[in-house]
């Protein structure tokens, strides 16, 4: 666990916290990293973190794809979309590179932005400590399960250590896999915390005058709807809400025909100490801050369906008429808010330049559907 009084030199991610993140290197908490470019704290990756790192981009990079292949030939036999401009929309959407190519780039952009150190497991990893460490199952590595698959974890892991030895380095590691936080128990010069805003903000919070605008941001908040900062959230919230992909079971075919999400209401998330919230500054630069707020979300969602049934004479579906329902949801997602001014005049002397929201509502499950046993049940004729 990260000690907040603790002075950290070097920063790292493990592989757990750029797929929680999305794997988005240029927008949300992880394009905050390109503040180390130039900080004195140093920002390192284990070479085995940036080859699975890799090899998610570029299988997201194939998916992408695939979907827009798809979409394009929906778009060719649908849309009555020429062969033209086809071609310029597979040109805009690099369709024409090989895969791997723009997704090897963007990473290779993300590394070279953050001033990232990438460390090399053949220098760094001492291979008898580790052959130790897989007989006497200390961690990564367990007594029982499939062990080779903790080896990268291991070589990862042990190659940061002594790197950091070496270089004398209070290492502040960010992963959300506990074989990592077990590893990292009985190290002095290591700690490990699951939140990456959390660890920006330990980081940046090592300036102490930093504090004071944190504070005025909590009490701010606490006003609720009088707040400046909430407004914009709120209203940003409302712009943006929306639904990844919505599930239901019916024992009739049925398609989505609409779908509509409102926002509700948002709460702040406090620390294990009720009195305090979730914010944290995760950007310094010289015309401004950013911080992170952890948010609750709350929305409503309602969803159009129409049914279909097979007309085994006139051999086509024959709609059964559609019915609404909705549910209410809830989520969490970090807000980043970009403060642009002077921060060592206070947060009156700051203007709120941008509002990024990290995440939307994942899987909805709408239950049970029916055509027949809603009241919101209408015909299509």
């Amino acid at each position: 666990m990260a000690e907040t009084d603790k002075r950290y030199s070097a920063l790292t991610i493990d592989t757990s916290i750029f797929l929680r993140n999305g794997l988005k290197l240029n927008k949300g908490l992880l394009a905050q990293m390109h503040q180390f470019k130039d900080n004195p704290i140093i920002l390192v990756l284990s070479d085995i973190v940036y080859l699975e790192i890799k090899s998610h981009l570029n299988k997201k990079e194939k998916e992408a794809r695939s979907k827009i292949e798809l979409s394009l030939n929906d778009a060719f036999d649908y849309l009555n979309c020429c062969a033209d401009n086809i071609g310029k929309i597979r040109s805009l959407t690099k369709m024409d590179h090989e895969v791997g190519v723009v997704s090897d780039s963007m990473l290779e952009n993300f590394i070279r932005k953050s001033g990232i150190e990438i460390i090399k497991s053949e220098e760094y990893c001492e291979i008898e400590y580790l052959i130790d460490m897989y007989f006497s199952h200390r961690a990564p590595f367990k007594e029982s399960g499939n062990k080779k698959n903790e080896f990268p974890d291991a070589i990862a892991l042990l190659s940061l250590e002594h790197w950091a030895k070496l270089n004398n380095k209070n290492l502040l590691v960010v992963s959300a896999d506990n074989d990592w936080k077990d590893f990292s128990e009985d190290k002095s010069n290591i700690d490990v915390i699951d939140d990456l805003a959390k660890a920006m903000d330990i980081l940046n919070g090592q300036s102490d005058f930093l504090d004071s605008i944190v504070s005025e941001i909590q009490l701010d908040l606490l006003k609720n709807q009088d707040s400046e900062i909430f407004k914009k959230i709120y209203s940003t919230l409302e712009d943006c809400v929306g639904v990844f992909d919505i599930q239901a079971v019916s024992a009739y075919n049925f398609y989505i025909d609409d779908e509509q999400v409102n926002l509700i209401d948002v709460h702040f998330l406090n620390e294990n100490d009720a009195n305090k919230l979730k914010i944290y500054v995760v950007d310094i630069n010289s015309d401004g801050i950013t911080v992170s707020i952890a948010c609750e979300v709350l929305c409503n969602i309602e969803v159009t369906f129409n049914f279909l049934v097979w007309d085994s004479i006139d051999k086509e579906d024959v709609s059964l008429g559609g019915t609404k329902k909705m549910i209410e949801a809830s989520y969490e997602t970090d807000v980043l808010v970009h403060l642009h001014g002077d921060y060592s005049g206070g947060l009156q002397s700051m203007d709120i330049c941008d509002i990024e929201i990290i995440d939307i509502l994942g899987v909805v499950d709408m239950g049970e559907i029916s055509p027949f046993n809603d009241e919101d049940y209408f015909q299509n004729y």
